[in-house]
């Protein structure tokens, strides 16, 4: 399950050995987080849809905030 660890932070537990921080990814590109930093972070397959729908929620919430 990808787990957030504390709903005023960003941090999600995405797979096994890694914890991402929303405020850094650039993008999704198709079973992986790309981040700012060039990296690649994979999603676990059986959770893609869920962690998909939860980052673009996070982008969505940034943009009606602007």
């Amino acid at each position: 399950m990808c787990v957030n660890f504390n709903r005023r932070q960003p941090f999600f537990n995405c797979c096994k050995g890694f914890i991402v921080n929303f405020d850094y990814v650039n993008t999704v590109s198709g079973n992986d987080f790309l981040m700012q930093n060039g990296d690649y972070v994979p999603i676990k397959k059986r959770e893609n849809q869920q962690v998909k729908k939860q980052y673009l929620t996070y982008e969505l919430k940034d943009i009606i905030r602007e």
